[in-house]
């Protein structure tokens, strides 16, 4: 995908309409899921640069290198409230945690980040985000990666509602900073459903 046309064509984003499902201030208060597009990348960057150390720094050529390697973006608000950016299998991507990854599973959708808005917080973005890549995936797993040093409980504790289990530790950038990586089973392999 060139960084040209962002819009991802074919991607069922209807069904993940919250408007109407979470009351007044649900996603659907400020506007629908939607596919991340052109007009978005200023301020993809702006927002996810408002969130390092959480996620890693954006400058205009990375996120568009980052894009070109998605699978699944979705974006919230109009202007950008939250967004999220997923990774299929066999990029060129240089991410350590997504070397992790590609080394122990074939099948996966890797969510590389995350961003919402403090503003749009505790309105369930997150939450509409995460299903969404959940319903347009085809992919055995779906993998990412939390802090666990330094800590941080409560994004373990919102993983794990959302039924993400630990897969494995690691210390990815040599600075004492350790991760787990956490995985969620959406389908089973292909090769487990043999006729008897």
């Amino acid at each position: 995908m060139s960084p040209e046309d962002m819009s991802l064509a074919g991607m069922s984003t209807d069904s993940m309409n919250p408007q109407g499902s979470r009351g007044s201030d649900g996603p659907g208060a400020r506007g629908a899921l939607r596919q991340i597009c052109r007009e978005d990348l200023g301020a993809l960057i702006d927002l996810n640069n408002s969130e390092v150390p959480k996620v890693g720094p954006l400058t205009e050529d990375t996120a568009e290198q980052l894009i070109e390697f998605a699978a699944l973006l979705f974006a919230l608000g109009d202007p950008l409230e939250a967004f999220c950016v997923a990774l299929p299998p066999g990029t060129q991507y240089g991410s350590a945690n997504y070397r992790w990854v590609s080394e122990r599973y074939d099948s996966f959708i890797y969510l590389d980040r995350i961003c919402v808005a403090p503003s749009a917080q505790r309105r369930g973005y997150g939450r509409a985000l995460y299903e969404a890549i959940e319903q347009n995936s085809d992919s055995e797993w779906f993998l990412l990666e939390v802090n666990t040093r330094p800590e941080n409980p409560e994004s373990l504790a919102f993983h794990a509602a959302l039924g993400f289990v630990e897969l494995g530790r690691a210390e990815p950038y040599g600075d004492g900073t350790e991760v787990a990586y956490l995985g969620k089973r959406l389908r089973e392999p292909a090769d487990a459903f043999t006729e008897s």
